[in-house]
């Protein structure tokens, strides 16, 4: 019977680890976030299962190994009796060895059920804390964690924070991301001079230099805070759902700084419009400027390096898409064409349209119309680095709970000098 266990279980084994490989093949080739998260939810799960059927495999063995002497003398007899089983069929299970599977499944099911409550209970603590029902001390018997003075954000409602910000923030959405555990620097690597073409043949065994060189731009993750507040009245009242409000607020005042700090602020050396290219188009003389709004807009498309095309958009703010619909091409239609897909509602020269607000800055009713390829643009994120602080004495007098929350993050446009992925168009 042992040995069809594990059988068995070998076979879920290797079944679970192909799905487990399939998925993450998903998850690489996959960018909407809802997606994202059912696979690791699954992934999770499976994984939850595999290290128990291990666990089960391993035991089997040590119990194989341990009976061995007794299975040598009864080979002859084992033999005869495996014979006859096949004749039977491997796939027909007693009713010994399918309660046994059962057990496997069942305990695999569990310990994934209690992975689910923990995670549940420390959720439920973690927010009845910021609502003041429970103190600090019942928050961590329900297993919330603190940090200086500060309650750290449990995994999951990070991962949900983090997430608001990749569907709202348009640079994180369509930047690149490293995910690093530690606060020390991310390098990135730029091109800085082109390569040296020799026509002669080396009538040596030397390789000569080339002038390829490549300079380190390192990330410097950096605390960023938001504050936000919330009624006291709304956490008395229980028909409210008090976790999904202080989340909305979290996320919202999240987005906001880290907007602020990724696309306008002046003390970020690679802030989006502090790094922007700004393009200006000439005509064939060299001196006099391009007026012509059709062509200004053709040129920028063709500044951008042809090897950058393949993931080049438009990013504009509202007043950039009203600019763009007043335009007209060669046949009098609308140049600004609406595109029936799930991510983009317009297109322009074929190239995706990306339109939000955070664009705006201080200036919202001036265009804002970049072109190029946004992955340039580079996001560190360090990992179980959001940690919320609730100041309820601070607005005790209006009647409210604030929540500052911190994250360690740095957002910046790295491109060197042979290759600008992005150019801000000067309407």
């Amino acid at each position: 019977m042992n040995k069809k266990l594990l059988k068995y279980l070998e076979a879920r084994q290797k079944k679970v680890v192909n799905q487990i490989s399939e998925l993450r093949s998903e998850l690489e080739n996959t960018e909407e976030r809802s997606a994202i998260d059912d696979i690791e939810k699954v992934v999770n799960e499976l994984e939850t299962e595999l290290k128990d059927v291990k666990d089960q495999i391993q035991a089997l063995k040590d119990a194989e190994s341990g009976n061995a002497d007794d299975t040598q003398t009864d080979n002859t007899d084992n033999t005869e009796r495996d014979a006859e089983e096949k004749e039977k069929g491997d796939d027909n299970l007693d009713d010994e060895e399918r309660s046994q599977i059962s057990k496997v499944i069942t305990r695999s099911m569990e310990g994934t059920q209690v992975k689910k409550n923990k995670q549940q209970q420390i959720r439920s603590g973690f927010v009845q804390f910021l609502a003041g029902q429970i103190n600090e001390a019942e928050a961590r018997s329900l297993g919330v964690a603190f940090n200086n003075g500060g309650v750290l954000v449990p995994k999951e409602l990070a991962a949900e924070i983090i997430s608001y910000a990749q569907d709202e923030n348009p640079v994180r959405k369509y930047g690149t991301v490293h995910k690093t555990s530690g606060t020390l620097g991310f390098p990135i690597l730029i091109k800085t001079l082109d390569a040296n073409i020799v026509k002669t043949e080396r009538d040596t065994n030397e390789i000569p230099e080339t002038d390829i060189q490549f300079d380190e731009v390192f990330l410097s993750p950096t605390e960023i805070d938001a504050i936000t507040t919330v009624t006291n009245k709304i956490t008395l009242q229980a028909e409210y759902n008090i976790e999904q409000i202080i989340m909305d607020e979290l996320k919202k005042a999240y987005v906001r700084k880290e907007v602020q700090w990724m696309i306008h602020d002046a003390n970020n050396p690679g802030s989006l419009t502090k790094k922007l290219t700004a393009f200006a188009p000439m005509q064939a003389d060299g001196t006099t400027p391009v007026t012509d709004p059709y062509n200004k807009l053709v040129s920028l498309k063709n500044a951008v390096p042809t090897a950058l095309r393949s993931k080049a958009k438009w990013y504009v703010n509202r007043a950039g898409q009203t600019f763009l619909e007043t335009l007209k091409d060669g046949n009098g239609q609308p140049l600004l064409k609406e595109f029936a897909g799930d991510d983009f509602e317009y297109k322009l020269f074929n190239y995706p349209v990306v339109v939000s607000d955070h664009f705006d800055g201080t200036t919202p009713n001036v265009p804002f119309i970049v072109f190029g390829d946004m992955s340039a643009f580079h996001i560190q994120d360090v990992q179980s680095s959001i940690t919320l602080q609730v100041l309820r004495e601070l607005y005790a007098k209006v009647n409210k709970i604030g929540y500052k929350l911190y994250n360690v993050v740095d957002g910046q446009l790295v491109f060197g000098p042979l290759e600008v992925p992005l150019y801000k168009l000067t309407v």
